[in-house]
């Protein structure tokens, strides 16, 4: 759980500010009018090897520039566990979820 915490501190801090904190593409400086990142969670990015996310991060793609200075190689990895975690959480299976967090999603909501 470290390594993903140290992912989402991290991702909060380098990547939601353009890729939003849940990865969708819609982060602040996409609000102001810098173009929209893709999303996370798209097929093609589902898809992609853990070495492709640590390679952007590193070297850059399209319009974002290199974190490699900014980013250690620890962390960059931490943040790739991070971005799969993310994608993950939109398609975990109910039935996988601990029975405290299944009984909070069919919970009513407060009124």
């Amino acid at each position: 759980m470290t390594l993903l915490r140290r992912g989402r501190q991290r991702f909060d801090i380098f990547c939601s500010p353009c890729h939003g904190r849940t990865g969708d593409g819609h982060g602040m400086v996409v609000e102001r009018g810098f173009p929209a990142p893709p999303t996370y969670h798209q097929d093609a990015l589902r898809k992609a090897s853990d070495r492709h996310f640590y390679e952007v991060i590193s070297y850059g793609y399209g319009a974002m520039f290199s974190y490699a200075a900014r980013v250690p190689p620890a962390d960059r990895w931490a943040i790739v566990a991070y971005i799969r975690a993310l994608q993950y959480s939109r398609e975990a299976p109910i039935a996988e979820l601990p029975e405290s967090l299944r009984a909070e999603l069919n919970a009513e909501p407060d009124r």
